[in-house]
């Protein structure tokens, strides 16, 4: 299965990322590890940028003239962070049309498990 292209984008202070959209989600990855962002529904259906956010981030891609642009609205910060797509990349700046990569649930380790063992010398259930 193909994977979302990944988006480089550099800010300013010579902080860079990359971001892959999904149609449900975002996974953005920096220097410090990734963030998941969750698509913002009903937000983005016009056309404009696409939207994703958590508790702590608000993320639009595809801002400006040529759709370049991003812009970062963190909690902490009262101004947005614009960043910049990399000048090589020529693909669209686009959801990708499937839902993004979730990890699997946790296995219980106290949870019952079936089996096939037959315990004791009754006979064997109907």
């Amino acid at each position: 299965m193909l994977d979302a292209p990944r988006l480089r984008y550099h800010c300013p202070y010579e902080l860079q990322f990359e971001a892959r959209l999904y149609q449900d989600m975002a996974i953005v990855e920096g220097l410090r590890g990734f963030v998941v962002l969750e698509r913002q529904a009903g937000v983005d259906t016009d056309g404009g940028a696409l939207q994703y956010a958590d508790e702590t981030l608000r993320a639009e891609f595809g801002l400006g003239l040529h759709k370049r642009l991003v812009a970062l609205h963190y909690t902490g910060i009262p101004a947005p962070v614009f960043c910049e797509r990399d000048e090589t990349q020529s693909s669209p700046v686009a959801a990708m049309a499937r839902p993004g990569p979730r990890p699997q649930p946790l296995i219980d380790p106290d949870a019952p498990v079936q089996t096939n063992l037959r315990l004791g010398d009754g006979p064997w259930p109907n």
